[in-house]
């Protein structure tokens, strides 16, 4: 019964429990029991002839406390397997956390992860590198139903591994052996020990012992999970993931904003805005490229520190980072461009060859950037973990903004030309005429 009671409260936990059985041995070799209420019932339960129970002193020769703490020592090393934790079984679906923290399945962006595992696909699991590199974890229903599961456990070493290798043994993928029938929803029933607490915000790692692909991956109606025989126990599970969300809506803003909206303001006036006196265009594509430029390393920054796109190559995401990296190098060279461009010609004067292709380089990098970020952030509004569509429709009005403006600014140059030469034609007609 004391072992029981020891094993209850410390499970697994042999070092505990080795020092609640020195403890009652130097409370029982001492005559008087610790202060801590549990091992000092446990030392009146062991050592009867404590003071406290027999009302007498006794003399504490070296011989009696030789054999009490014999005594002790044998029975912990007797009951040792009574204080170690049994095994458990846990069955569930196995996610890989990159699909837990980007919200989504990463094959199937229109679902939620912990709203419907099973609709995972093995690929995702053990193709793809952004999702085979991460850990894996095993998901159980949510007793409150919303989201509809959440994590229980995360998988050790060997544990992920027998998943990978029943996955491909029994599932559909690029690198699966052949012959399985499993394509979407893989689950399995895990044997082992609790190796690490669970925390507010990380599930309970388990060491993996063993692991069968569980009879509900065949028939989800199944009521057999594999687990039959073995002890269960509660778990914490966790349902605040989705661990990119924020950072992806910190970096989508501030993209659209600088490679959306102020830089290619700035191309424009300085394309289009040239005809305007006392430099305007100049001292607008300035201060746009500036604050522009700006705002892009920020979203550059969230992106560096949040995301890793380039283990996945072939997918839309890796793309949207190789796209975004260019940009951002053409994007940082323009103001050191700028830094060292040769004085334009004064007026009557012939334009100098390092100032002709000094032009050529610093508009055709601008254009290529502005035309590149584009089509990155098109592709960023379709790998987004969320809120697709409120981007979409951010970038459309952004598209259509850099539109009517450059319009605008052709228009007015065709007014302001028209109008000149108008001018100099009334101005010529008077001189003839005088």
């Amino acid at each position: 019964m004391i072992f029981q009671r020891i094993n209850n409260i410390f499970p697994g936990k042999r070092v505990m429990a080795l020092g609640t059985f020195l403890t009652i041995a130097i409370g029982c070799s001492n005559n008087k029991g610790p202060n801590n209420s549990l091992t000092h019932d446990l030392t009146k339960m062991v050592c009867p002839m404590t003071p406290e129970n027999h009302g007498k002193n006794l003399n504490n020769t070296k011989k009696s406390k030789m054999k009490i703490h014999c005594f002790v020592l044998l029975l912990f090393f007797a009951t040792w397997e009574s204080v170690e934790a049994k095994d458990v079984c846990v069955e569930g679906f196995v996610m890989d956390k990159y699909c837990i923290d980007l919200g989504v399945l990463l094959d199937n962006r229109a679902v939620r992860t912990l709203e419907n595992p099973e609709k995972h696909s093995v690929h995702c699991l053990v193709d793809v590198n952004l999702c085979l590199n991460t850990e894996f974890n095993i998901l159980l229903p949510n007793p409150s139903g919303s989201p509809a599961f959440a994590l229980a456990l995360r998988l050790d070493g060997a544990g992920k591994q027998m998943a990978i290798d029943k996955a491909r043994v029994s599932g559909i993928c690029r690198s699966c052996a052949g012959g399985g029938t499993i394509e979407h929803g893989f689950r399995g029933t895990f044997i082992g020990s609790i190796a690490e607490e669970a925390t507010s915000s990380k599930p309970a790692l388990m060491a993996v012992k063993r692991m069968e692909v569980s009879p509900k991956a065949f028939n989800q109606s199944s009521l057999d999970d594999g687990c039959a025989g073995f002890d269960r126990m509660n778990l914490t599970l966790i349902t605040d993931v989705a661990g990119f969300e924020k950072p992806s809506i910190a970096h989508g803003s501030l993209m659209i904003i600088g490679w959306g909206f102020l830089l290619p303001t700035g191309v424009a006036s300085a394309r289009l805005l040239k005809h305007r006196p006392n430099a305007l265009w100049f001292k607008i594509h300035r201060i746009v490229q500036v604050l522009g430029l700006i705002v892009a390393v920020c979203g550059w920054g969230v992106a560096l520190h949040n995301f890793d796109v380039f283990s996945g190559p072939g997918t839309t995401s890796y793309s949207h980072g190789v796209l975004g990296m260019t940009v951002m190098v053409l994007g940082l060279l323009q103001p050191f461009n700028a830094l060292i461009r040769p004085h334009p010609p004064e007026a009557g004067e012939k334009k100098a060859l390092a100032r002709l292709i000094w032009e050529i380089v610093h508009k055709s990098s601008g254009y290529i950037a502005v035309v590149l970020a584009a089509v990155t952030i098109c592709f960023g509004t379709f790998v987004i973990c969320c809120h697709n569509t409120e981007f979409r429709a951010a970038w459309i009005v952004t598209l259509a903004w850099v539109l009517c403006f450059s319009i605008y600014c052709a228009f007015d140059g065709y007014k302001y030309r028209k109008q000149t030469a108008n001018m100099s034609a009334s101005y010529k007609k008077k001189e003839d005429m005088s």
